[in-house]
């Protein structure tokens, strides 16, 4: 549509409009009014985190960080994208790219404008309110006792040390749950099959006499979200953290040369006293005929 001296052309159309100077000369203006290209209609999509693109006029919810993507659909020549934080306007963003692409790693809620541009050089903008709003994730952790595990007693209690940082929460967030664990435990080191639990602070044993190596166990911590519109969303995120069981079987040597070259100087039993699994102990040594050294 095209208003000109009071009038509003509202489709194509071509009209001369005589003007005249107070001298009486006169001046023709022509107006030629085209269709905009019919494909120049915005109507800009969205991705995020899956295949699949939306419209912009979805309200879409996300955990931190948020990978976003507006494409202006149109048969735009140019275009000027905007987005910012409408929690914190001095975060913001801009392109001009036919693919917008941020990674918001800031919460809030998220709004965009597009001012695109056609061939026949008319403009048009879009723009939305809170398109995306941004929540926290749970920050999973936990340590363990004893800290490390032998094949003789490999049991272990966790304490999990889940965080969520609460402090730097949007007023919008509201949690519909505390946090809710998932525990892995490998049956083996190659974490081919696993035990689960879901207690918060559990405790757990591997068999006796199970593998030495390292058991990568996984704590699973999801937090549940609700946005605007009674939306919600579940944040979730993994600590993987590797438990050592070694072996604490006694090893004598059957021979000693102190000539001291660095290798079997000293007559050492290992695992005596490493993991603390013999505290008390005494040594006896006969000499080949069954006598008691002194």
């Amino acid at each position: 549509p095209f208003a000109y001296e009071g009038i509003d052309y509202g489709g194509p159309i071509d009209f001369d409009s005589p003007h005249l100077s107070v001298q009486g000369c006169d001046s023709l203006v022509h107006v030629s009014l085209q269709a905009r290209d019919s494909s120049f209609r915005l109507a800009p999509e969205v991705l995020l985190d899956s295949s699949n693109w939306m419209t912009y006029d979805t309200t879409l919810l996300g955990c931190q960080p948020t990978q976003l993507q507006l494409r202006d659909n149109s048969s735009s020549i140019s275009r000027i994208w905007t987005f910012w934080n409408t929690s914190n306007p001095a975060d913001v963003q801009s392109g001009t790219d036919t693919l917008f692409t941020s990674l918001v790693d800031s919460l809030g809620s998220f709004s965009f404008q597009l001012i695109a541009i056609s061939k026949e050089g008319c403009s048009d903008t879009v723009r939305r309110d809170s398109l995306l709003w941004v929540f926290t994730r749970p920050i999973p952790s936990f340590i363990w006792e004893p800290d490390h595990l032998s094949i003789h007693h490999p049991e272990v209690q966790f304490f999990n040390q889940t965080t969520t940082p609460s402090d730097s929460l949007p007023p919008y967030t509201t949690f519909l749950s505390a946090p809710t664990y998932l525990w892995l435990f490998p049956l083996d080191p190659g974490a081919s099959s696993c035990d689960s639990s879901f207690e918060v602070n559990p405790y757990y044993s591997w068999e006796i006499n199970a593998d030495t190596g390292e058991y990568p166990v996984s704590l699973i911590a999801y937090l549940i979200h609700e946005g605007p519109d009674s939306l919600t969303i579940t944040c979730t995120d993994t600590a993987t953290i590797p438990i050592r069981i070694v072996n604490t079987y006694l090893q004598f040597p059957n021979l000693v040369t102190p000539n001291g070259d660095g290798t079997n100087d000293r007559w050492k039993v290992v695992n005596l006293l490493e993991m603390g699994e013999y505290s008390m102990n005494e040594l006896w040594i006969y000499d080949r005929w069954g006598v008691e050294e002194s």
